[in-house]
């Protein structure tokens, strides 16, 4: 994932189960990849989705501030994506 000013929480959806994550955080003032690591395994052949959700995110928690936080869309870029067996 590229994690920076405009990153949101994402909502990982498979078969029978999901996971909510927010990638903003205190340095998110530039954009750097990061990654998402799940807390329950996917079974193998599950069909996943990854989705931003439309929460609000307090932008003004970064430790250099983001110029017009107010004013930032979310979104989400996905970078690559790996699955371990």
């Amino acid at each position: 994932m590229l994690i920076g000013p405009d990153s949101g929480e994402i909502t990982i959806s498979w078969d029978g189960g999901s996971e909510s994550k927010l990638l903003f955080d205190e340095f998110s003032d530039y954009h750097r990849i990061g990654t998402v690591v799940l807390d329950r395994r996917i079974p193998a052949g599950s069909e996943v989705t990854v989705e931003l959700t439309r929460r609000p995110v307090d932008r003004t928690a970064t430790i250099r501030p983001i110029p017009q936080p107010e004013a930032t869309e979310p979104t989400l870029r996905v970078v690559g994506y790996m699955v371990l067996g």
